[in-house]
């Protein structure tokens, strides 16, 4: 396998302003970033510094005012809007801070959503899913009746169910107490281990970052390398 074919993600000078009135404020000044296949990978930053712009861009939730990203070999960036849907199905799993799961179905049902918008129905993995993640017991309970981290082992599960390249965090545990929060990351280690998913994870909590290599930091539009209480150089492509 080539260097090139090693990587899951490339960036090549990304950049996101966003219209207010007659006024454009640049949130990507020139995101330059490659992601490997499998890596687990964090980005920090203060609050409003682009991260969660960035992870949008990288899921093909929302289009760049310039520059490129690249998944998989394919500039989805550039894509039209049935394309791009169908790699976000089947390629890229979403889990945010939100759990966003729909309250008139049971915990199966929500699990089971996406492979049906895909197409398929395989019943034996959404309950091997369920059982992974601690759940199958409750498969039959609607969202109102779960727990905080119920909920977001739910979203994972959901996540997982057309088997993505990668799932895209967006502040998974915001919403969870110290103890559910660990027990969440464990669960996505497990699975980074035994599925060879790649995890790119937006976070505000620096000191779970920093338990695992691959941290960047959004300053000022730019992304970096970082180390503990500094940045060392904008990343280059």
């Amino acid at each position: 396998m080539s260097k090139s074919e090693h990587n899951l993600f490339e960036l090549i000078d990304l950049k996101k302003d966003y219209v207010s009135g007659e006024s454009e404020l640049p949130v990507l000044r020139g995101v330059n970033l490659t992601l490997e296949r499998r890596q687990i990978s964090f980005i920090i930053g203060r609050s409003g510094s682009g991260k969660s712009t960035l992870l949008h861009l990288l899921g093909g939730l929302d289009q760049p005012t310039s520059g490129s990203v690249i998944f998989e070999g394919q500039t989805i960036s550039e894509m039209d809007d049935d394309k791009l849907s169908k790699i976000r199905n089947r390629k890229i799993g979403f889990v945010f801070q939100f759990y966003h799961l729909l309250p008139e179905l049971t915990l199966y049902e929500n699990v089971m959503l996406p492979s049906l918008i895909h197409g398929k129905e395989d019943k034996v993995w959404v309950r091997e899913l369920l059982k992974r993640v601690k759940l199958l017991s409750r498969q039959h309970h609607l969202p109102a009746e779960l727990s905080g981290g119920e909920k977001q082992r739910a979203a994972i599960a959901r996540a997982l169910v057309n088997h993505p390249s990668v799932l895209l965090c967006d502040e998974p545990t915001g919403n969870l107490d110290s103890e559910t929060a660990d027990s969440v990351f464990t669960l996505l280690e497990d699975l980074n281990r035994s599925e060879g998913l790649a995890l790119v994870i937006v976070t505000h909590d620096e000191s779970l970052a920093w338990r695992y290599p691959n941290v960047f930091r959004m300053q000022d539009g730019l992304l970096h390398t970082a180390v503990r209480g500094n940045t060392v150089g904008k990343l280059k492509a």
